[in-house]
């Protein structure tokens, strides 16, 4: 007597053991927030996008978004891999950011730069360098958006 199998109880079954083999069911974490170096408060409403290397070609790509809190924490949920984060933050006035450009990455691995914009006003963009995740890992840190 042949028995039968629901198929979604077989597909939900092959979904676990994938995941049990690959290892996708345990994330990496990648966390921080995001301060003034002038006044050591945090910023809130910032998009911060994180960025990955696609494994079919190499190429980096937009993975995600996500805004900071009123205390300028943020939070990813991520598989293994190299990831990078990108943020920007708009002044009206170049008064008004902590930073007017860093150039080059600084000791912790972030890099600061000011553009003016076309529209008015400034946009002062943070970016770090590539770090690699592996299942488990968790990537934290305060960002300073200070000038040296």
């Amino acid at each position: 007597m042949k028995r039968w199998i629901p198929k979604k109880i077989t597909l939900v079954l092959f979904v676990t053991l994938l995941t049990m083999v690959t290892g996708c069911g345990q994330p990496a974490r990648i966390e921080g927030r995001i301060l003034r170096s002038d006044t050591n408060e945090s910023i809130d409403s910032v998009i911060v996008d994180l960025w990955t290397l696609s494994q079919l070609t190499g190429e980096p790509y937009l993975a995600t978004s996500a805004k900071t809190n009123d205390e300028g924490r943020f939070i990813f949920e991520v598989t293994p891999g190299t990831y990078r984060l990108i943020f920007g933050l708009k002044y009206n006035d170049s008064n008004e950011s902590p930073c007017l450009s860093t150039k080059k990455f600084r000791d912790d691995g972030w890099r600061i730069t000011t553009e003016s914009m076309l529209s008015g006003g400034y946009l002062l963009i943070a970016e770090n360098k590539a770090f690699v995740l592996q299942k488990g890992d968790v990537w934290n840190q305060d960002i300073d958006i200070s000038c040296e």
